[in-house]
């Protein structure tokens, strides 16, 4: 994971789907706090923080939750950032 580690604010300026590509575990966050950014039309232009302010959520308490997530997961291969396969 430390190879793959962005801070908090790289993750907040990345689009919903860009993020759930490189980390689905992302997936189980965004539902945990009935945000239904999966497969929204949105989602590849909506940055996470848009979406947070959208849906009312706290960005710290997103964050906790999603680097939890993140950490007990491996990535995907693809890496939306570098538009690169591994």
């Amino acid at each position: 994971m430390a190879q793959d580690w962005i801070p908090d604010a790289e993750l907040l300026q990345l689009p919903v789907a860009g993020l759930l590509t490189r980390w689905p575990s992302a997936a189980q966050v965004f539902l945990g706090f009935r945000m239904a950014c999966i497969g929204c039309d949105f989602s590849g232009f909506d940055t996470v923080v848009e979406a947070l302010e959208v849906h009312g959520v706290p960005a710290q308490a997103f964050l906790d939750h999603l680097m939890a997530a993140m950490l007990s997961a491996p990535t995907s291969t693809s890496d939306p950032i570098q538009g690169v396969e591994r």
